[in-house]
């Protein structure tokens, strides 16, 4: 179901039902023990309520402990009916070729027998205990024991089960490279199934080696990503249209690069602009913009004083030099006929003339660009905060449906449209943070224009409904007592706020619409409806 609602869809919604606003006190119990019934069907605690979007299919699939699992057992499954090796071989298969079905396929039917030395499955048949009927000398620790003892893999190599064992937990410790185990005989590239490491190893050690070969699914597979926030789950996203996605822990990221979403600045733009938030560069770039050196001993020095007499103090490590902050000639050739303290004629005349010096010119530039970065990166943070601000309005809107579900008998899906605006607030919020790394890095100007534009229409209508819920609810429902005009209210608000939650949402998408295809584009830009820019409410 889409999750945008047609006008009758939210005439519809704005309708008023009267059978559960202020209910005469002998209709009181009747009514109580109908909605309570109703509610059991409805929802299942307050909990679930605020996860109780407008349901739509997304084309991808978040995945839990026990999905990843059966997940991997049946692409398993799948290879060993389709090329009738065991599961320990299609477990190996698979793996080596980064559990996509379709390249194994093709490869295994165009040569079996590469296939299988490109996965480690050298030898053909299966690890078990030897063929020999007596006494055998390990390799390894060189101690001859009973052949019962002696394990053997498909490339004929035995070793007792002790050495197994120690080899095999010793690689379980070493990590995930585990599920790679190969045999312990010198240059043979056979791997170790999971049977061998299922009959030597002890329990702690098996159960690690077990979370490794279900971790392989996802770490070694290009459609699986494991949730950034370490919840446990993983996104399995066969087609990629939009990277952004949205764990069952709430948390949206990128499926490409496993950032926060992004959207809609590149994958590249984002490791750019953190590398520029955390570089040393910022602070090269403000020592040059806010300093001069010294004209002796090229100590960096700040003006911190109102007049134009410097002086390169030793107490802080200099020369004791005095000199212009405009020129930087020697202050003993100025005076009231230079300007005096507050101005510098020469400096005035270089100027006039278009005289610059190379540290002069250097330190214009370094300026600029400092002040280029941060008017995108203060605008950058207040998104970010007020993304912040709206989680701990949500907690409130939460405390609020809640209470008026209790006392007032309201249906929680009558109140949702709440839960919808604040839904959209984040995402724009999170658009709009990112916005300002995609416009820094943004050179063509015709295109900037454009996107700037876009981005304003889209600032503004974000802050006005984060206003309309910061303030509008509470507004709305400090009066609830008063039936006739609080039922008003209600409606009213509830109307204004779903239409503009549907205004906003226009707004977003001709952003992201348009510089996904292109601002200069003219046609893209007549598709995406940007050049609509009127809003009537």
């Amino acid at each position: 179901m889409s999750s945008q609602k047609s006008d009758d869809d939210i005439a519809e919604d704005n309708e008023w039902d009267e059978d559960n606003w202020g209910m005469d006190e002998e209709d009181e119990d009747e009514e109580m023990e109908r909605a309570s019934q109703d509610e059991d069907e409805d929802m299942t605690g307050y909990a679930e309520a605020s996860h109780m979007h407008s349901v739509r299919r997304e084309p991808y699939t978040v995945l839990n402990e026990k999905q990843i699992e059966q997940a991997q057992e049946k692409q398993m499954e799948e290879i060993t009916e389709l090329t009738g090796v065991s599961k320990d071989d299609a477990f190996i298969l698979l793996k080596a070729y980064g559990w996509d079905k379709t390249p194994l396929q093709e490869a295994w039917f165009d040569n079996e027998t590469k296939a299988r030395k490109k996965a480690g499955l050298v030898h053909e048949g299966e690890a078990g205990p030897s063929s020999a009927t007596t006494d055998v000398l390990c390799p390894i620790c060189l101690e001859t024991v009973p052949f019962e003892k002696i394990i053997e893999l498909p490339c004929s190599h035995p070793a007792c089960r002790l050495c197994w064992q120690r080899y095999l937990e010793f690689q379980v410790e070493d990590g995930k490279a585990a599920v790679e185990t190969k045999c312990p005989q010198h240059k043979c590239g056979q791997k170790v199934p999971s049977t061998v490491f299922e009959d030597v190893c002890d329990e702690e050690h098996l159960q690690k080696y077990k979370k490794w070969c279900v971790r392989s699914f996802v770490d070694d597979n290009s459609i699986v990503q494991w949730c950034p926030k370490d919840c446990g789950r993983a996104v399995m996203y066969p087609s990629l249209d939009n990277p952004d996605v949205k764990c069952d822990c709430e948390y949206n990221f990128c499926f490409c690069c496993s950032n926060e979403a992004h959207r809609p600045s590149s994958c590249k733009t984002v490791q750019d602009w953190e590398l520029k938030n955390s570089a040393e560069s910022e602070n090269v770039c403000w020592i040059m913009a806010n300093t001069k050196q010294c004209p002796q001993c090229n100590k960096n020095i700040e003006k911190n004083t109102g007049c134009n007499h410097m002086t390169c103090s030793k107490n802080a490590g200099g020369c004791g030099h005095e000199f212009c902050w405009l020129c930087l000639g020697p202050w003993k050739n100025h005076g009231s006929a230079t300007g005096g303290y507050y101005q510098c004629n020469v400096y005035e005349q270089e100027q006039r003339e278009g005289k610059k010096s190379d540290a002069e010119e250097k330190r214009l530039n370094a300026k600029k660009a400092l002040d280029k970065y941060m008017f995108y990166f203060e605008r950058f943070m207040n998104h970010d905060k007020a993304l912040r601000f709206l989680q701990r309005d949500r907690a409130k809107i939460e405390e609020k449906v809640q209470e008026l579900h209790d006392k007032h008998h309201f249906a929680i899906a009558e109140l949702q449209f709440l839960y919808d605006a604040c839904a959209e607030i984040a995402v724009c919020r999170r658009v709009l943070k990112w916005s300002y790394p995609h416009g820094y890095y943004l050179e063509d100007e015709k295109e900037k224009h454009l996107f700037e534009f876009l981005q304003k229409n889209l600032e503004e209508h974000t802050d006005l409904m984060h206003e309309q819920v910061e303030r509008g609810h509470d507004d709305c429902f400090k009066d609830m007592e008063d039936k006739e005009g609080g039922q008003k209210k209600f409606m009213e608000y509830r109307s204004q706020l779903s239409n503009y939650t549907l205004v906003v949402r226009k707004f977003l998408n001709q952003m992201l619409e348009g510089i996904k295809n292109g601002l200069t584009n003219e046609a893209a830009m007549i598709g995406s409806g940007a050049a609509s820019s009127g809003v009537y409410l």
